[in-house]
Order: C-alpha cells, then structure tokens, then sequence
C-alpha cells in the first residue's frame, strides 16, 4: 500500500490549482448517526500571485489564510499526503482532513461544530475535473446513433 503520492515539482499549491468535483455525505453526530444531505460542489481553487516562497522544511507545507475575518491555520504532510485545515471562527470549527490518493483524487473528512447545529461530519471524494468540457460552446461527447 503506498502511504505518499509523490507531487509533481514538490508543490502542494501547484497541485491544487484547477476545478475539482466535491461528493460529501453529511451525517450527525450522536444517536442514530442520522444522514443529513449528499452534496456535490464544484470547488475552483486559483493560483495567488503574492505566494510565500521560502522553502518548506521536509517538503512539509504551513497554511495560513482568512476565512470571514478570522485567521485559519493548516498543515501539509508531504510523508503521508495529507492536508489538515483548521477553521477556529467566532461560533464554529471545521477540521478538514484532505488525503491525496493519485493526480485526480482527493479523500476528503470534515468535522464541523457551531453553536446552532448538532455536530456533523461530511465524508467523501474530490476529483479534478476539465473545465473545458464544461464551457456553453464545448463540443458534445455523445456519438452519433
């Protein structure tokens, strides 16, 4: 079993450019471990032009970004391919946990707590997609009957 995914140029960020699909499954915590919703999200993540460029120690990767006037911290560990992301805000926390499992795949665990909804955690997959295929003029992939 390979526990690394070895990232093209050792860039974490440059891994994570482009459009990717996002399946979650949503369940409660406690009791029953109740099914709350299935999402299905297009997340884009574009490249920033005033990243920091001091090399990381271990190829280890330190996050630090804003999310709603908060500042949030994660981490990248390069031995095992996996991103944690912490998002402390004033009524809630998230703890998102990205497993890259090959060039299109992300595993991906979400646990989230606020002050207004029973605790959740979102479970599921993110995989990258072609925008191209997708645009209003792109050809279509069906074949003629």
């Amino acid at each position: 079993m390979v526990l690394q995914f070895n990232l093209p140029d050792d860039d974490f960020y440059k891994f994570l450019v482009g459009a990717w699909k996002r399946n979650l499954e949503w369940r409660e915590f406690g009791g029953t471990y109740a099914h709350v919703r299935t999402s299905n999200t297009v997340v884009l993540i574009e490249e920033y032009q005033r990243l920091d460029t001091t090399p990381a120690k271990n190829n280890d990767v330190y996050l630090e970004w804003q999310y709603s006037g908060d500042t949030c911290h994660g981490q990248f560990m390069d031995k095992t391919s996996v991103a944690i992301l912490n998002f402390f805000i004033r009524s809630s926390t998230v703890t998102a946990t990205y497993r890259i499992m090959d060039a299109d795949t992300i595993a991906v665990c979400i646990t989230e707590v606020d002050e207004r909804h029973k605790p959740t955690i979102q479970y599921g997959n993110m995989y990258r997609i072609d925008t191209k295929l997708y645009a209003p003029d792109a050809p279509s992939q069906q074949q003629p009957s």
